[in-house]
Formats: C-alpha cells, sequence, structure tokens
C-alpha cells in the first residue's frame, strides 16, 4: 500500500498486524481443565470464558484489574427532534458520574471495579449526518487516539460503554451502512422514541445513508461519517486492547457499532472480545448475529447499559443489597422530563415546575426529602446499633472493674489484719500471708483480662 500520510494510515496498519492469543496459555488452561473432577464441557460457556480470558491474558484465567470506560459525547442530527430529551442531558449525565450519583458509580464501588469516563467535546456536537459528515478524518482519527488511552494505568478487562442523546441514532446508521437492509430495521426506540419521534429517527437515518452513500466502501469513512465522538473513541479503545492482548467486553448497541466498524477491516479483529449483554433494541440481536458473537447475558434493557457490563464482570458475586447503596433508589429527576412537558420563554427551556432554565440546574444526584429521611434514619440505626454495643462492653467492663476494686479493698483489709496477727502468733500469720499473695496474683491477672476485654469490645467488636 502507498504511504500518503493520511490520519487514517497509521490505523489501518494497526488492522493489518493485529497479535494473536497467547497459545501456551490457552494449551495450559485445557490441560488444566481436564485435570479437574468434572464431565469435560460440565460447564459449558463458563469454560469457554475461561479459555478465552486464558488466551487473551497469558495467563491462567482471572481478573484481577478490571475497568469501566465509558465515554460521553453529542451529535448535531439531534437537532432534527429524533429523541424525546435534548443534548444537554449527556453532559448532566457525565456531572452525575463525576458526583457518584449513578447506578454504575455504586456498582463499581461495590465490587472494587475501575472507572473512568470521557467527556469527548461535549460543547461542541459533530456534523449533522443529514447533511455533512460528523467528523473530519483528522478529528476522527484524533478522538480514536485518544480512546486508545482509555487503558493508560494498567488493567486486565476491560468494558466499554457510552452515553450520548441520539446516539442509538448513530449506531443505526453505522449498521444500515454497514450491513444494508432497511432502517427499520436498525433504528428502535432508544431512550423512549415513540410515534413521530420515532418517525423522524428512521428517517434521519435514511436520509443520512443516502447523503453518503457514494462514501461507504471504507469502515473508517462510514465511521467518520456517520459516527460519533465517542464511537470514534471506543473502537480506539478496543484496537488499544487488541494490541496490548487486553480482554474486552463490548455492551450495548452503540458501542456494538463500534466494534462492527474494526470488524469490518479486519475480520479478526474482534477476537479479544465479547459481547456482555443484547440489549432491547431491535437491531442490536442482528448486529451481534453480523458480528458472529454470542451475548453472554439477554435481559432486554435498553437504559443502564454501563451497569450490566459492570455487573457481568462479578455477577456471581452480586447479592441484591439495595439498602447498601447510597444511591439505590431514585425518585423521577426532573432532567428525565421529556420535552413535552418543558415549555419554552424569552429565557430559553424552562421548567414546568419552578420556572428555572433547564441549563442552570445540574443533575440532581439528591434523593427525595422521603428518601433522604429514610437514609438518615438507616444511617442512625448503624450507628446507634454500634453505640449499643460498645456501650455494653463498656458498661460490664466498668462494672467488673468495681468489682475486682472491692476485692482489692478487701484483700488490703485482711493483709492489715495478717499484721495484727504477726504480733500475736507468727504461724498463723504466715499461712495468710500466702493466701493474701496469691489472692493478689489473680485479682492482677483478672485485672488484667478485664483490660483487654474491655478494650476489644470498645474498639473492634462494634
Amino acid at each position: 500500500m502507498t504511504v500518503t500520510g493520511l490520519p487514517f494510515d497509521d490505523f489501518r496498519a494497526l488492522l493489518r498486524d493485529l497479535p494473536g492469543p497467547d497459545t501456551a496459555a490457552l494449551v495450559a488452561a485445557r490441560e488444566r481443565d481436564r485435570q479437574l473432577t468434572k464431565p469435560a464441557g460440565a460447564l459449558g460457556r463458563l469454560e469457554e470464558i475461561a479459555f478465552w480470558l486464558a488466551a487473551w491474558t497469558g495467563r491462567p484465567p482471572a481478573v484481577t484489574r478490571p475497568l469501566v470506560a465509558i465515554f460521553a459525547g453529542n451529535h448535531g442530527v439531534t437537532k432534527h427532534g429524533i429523541t424525546p430529551y435534548p443534548s444537554s442531558v449527556t453532559q448532566q449525565m457525565v456531572e452525575n458520574f463525576a458526583a457518584g450519583g449513578a447506578a454504575i458509580n455504586q456498582i463499581c464501588a461495590t465490587y472494587d471495579l475501575g472507572l473512568k469516563i470521557f467527556d469527548l467535546a461535549l460543547d461542541y456536537p459533530t456534523g449533522d449526518i443529514t447533511c455533512e459528515a460528523a467528523l473530519s478524518e483528522r478529528d476522527c482519527a484524533a478522538t480514536m487516539a485518544f480512546g486508545m488511552e482509555a487503558i493508560a494505568g494498567g488493567t486486565d478487562l476491560l468494558c466499554i460503554g457510552e452515553m450520548g442523546i441520539g446516539n442509538t441514532t448513530i449506531a443505526a446508521a453505522i449498521n444500515l451502512a454497514l450491513y444494508g437492509g432497511t432502517a427499520e430495521e436498525w433504528v428502535g426506540p432508544g431512550t423512549g422514541s415513540e410515534g413521530d419521534v420515532l418517525k423522524r429517527k428512521i428517517d434521519a437515518v435514511k436520509t443520512a445513508v443516502e447523503f453518503h452513500k457514494d462514501h461507504l466502501g471504507d469502515p473508517l469513512e462510514i465511521l467518520r461519517r456517520l459516527g460519533g465522538r465517542e464511537i470514534a473513541a471506543m473502537a480506539g479503545a478496543i484496537l488499544a486492547c487488541r494490541m496490548q492482548k487486553i480482554p474486552v467486553l463490548i455492551d450495548g448497541y452503540v458501542a456494538t457499532s463500534a466494534a462492527a466498524i474494526l470488524k469490518a477491516v479486519n475480520p479478526s479483529a474482534l477476537d479479544h472480545c465479547l459481547i456482555g449483554h443484547v440489549s432491547g433494541e431491535p437491531g442490536h440481536l442482528k448486529a451481534i448475529e453480523k458480528l458472529g458473537k454470542t451475548p453472554l447475558l439477554a435481559l432486554g434493557m435498553r437504559r443502564g447499559h454501563r451497569c450490566r457490563r459492570a455487573g457481568i464482570v462479578r455477577r456471581r458475586r452480586l447479592p441484591f443489597r439495595h439498602g447498601d447503596l447510597p444511591n439505590a433508589r431514585y425518585p423521577r429527576s426532573r432532567w428525565l422530563t421529556p420535552r413535552a412537558t418543558r415549555k419554552r420563554g424569552k429565557a430559553g427551556r424552562r421548567s414546568k415546575e419552578d420556572g428555572t432554565p433547564i441549563s442552570s440546574r445540574r443533575s440532581p444526584s439528591r434523593l427525595s426529602p422521603a428518601d433522604r429521611r429514610a437514609a438518615f434514619h438507616t444511617s442512625c440505626w448503624r450507628w446507634s446499633s454500634a453505640l449499643r454495643v460498645r456501650f455494653v462492653g463498656a458498661t460490664l467492663g466498668g462494672v467488673t472493674f468495681i468489682i475486682l476494686m472491692l476485692v482489692l479493698f478487701c484483700i488490703e483489709a485482711v493483709n492489715t489484719a495478717i499484721e495484727v496477727v504477726d504480733r500475736i502468733s507468727p504461724e498463723i500469720s504466715t499461712v495468710g500471708r500466702n493466701a493474701k499473695d496469691l489472692g493478689s496474683f489473680a485479682v492482677f491477672c483478672l485485672l488484667v483480662a478485664n483490660g483487654l476485654y474491655a478494650g476489644y469490645i470498645v474498639f473492634f467488636a462494634a
């Protein structure tokens, strides 16, 4: 191939020469599996996953440093009314991630998963794909390179996801351009698109693919013309993982479309990837089948892709401890109010409830008053329980200490009596003095044991 110096050339070179799995580690894992006391294949898909992990990590199957990476981007095509929510929701959700208020934050914190959030120029949406390219080649290549930095710092399993209002429209356009068919086959409701909104979404996909039809022979051109920043960044992250032999979990319709770009360039580009979940989007299962993959889960979810992916990493340790999560119950937030319930004024888009500008409010990670009271009482109950344990331990220790002090007082009284008797009969005083010394030693041992017990109760048992 002639070197042209174009931005995509480096990525094409990487995709031509991809590293393969570690066959020695794979053979060792299979040999170990044959030594286990179970019938061959008894664990079904779990055995396949274990072999896959061994092949792409080069060691016995284990996940010790999982990382969840979420890429957020905005899209110019949303101005056609293809979604009931404004693009500002993307920024608000990113703020919610940063504040620790989203479900993915709770799951990652509970199960020790790393979490990175990438804000991809949210104030500058991509071009409107119905009449122009989403990105220039330089911008698209730079965003892919930025996505490759997601694994900086190290990880042994990358779980990719996204956040972006309107990006299921982008995913549908990419799949239509790659695989053909009709727009209706690839377009779904996404985040609540119904009726006229869904019709506008389908029309936008048709118009976009028709507008760019003369440039759809190159998958990377499809990415830059019909894609978005979060999709380009996810493609870069998947490619970086392949170069470093890091397994990847792909989840959601949009992330699957990013992976599809790489597979279209090199059919083996996704050998290090698994599909975490098939969503309720009508085109998602069809896209997964085009990739030749089988999803690990099928829960029919549309929102919360990031939660599904994180849950898969530690699904065997996922008790539904809702009460232990600080943000386990969510009231209906104002920023999730559809456009239809808002009204416009001279100051722009305003809330129907209090009239304040939507853009002036941060995403509410707070709970409702009732939920705050419940959380407060729960917290008070936990603290009062701990205090009760400490109080009981301290009381027992104190009472025992007083009793021992009384015993010591009695021993001192006996010692005085022995001194009086010593003047009368030395033989009797010697016996009494020995008994007194033995009693004093016993009381000393009891005092030390009592102090250790009380200290344990107060500082450790609670």
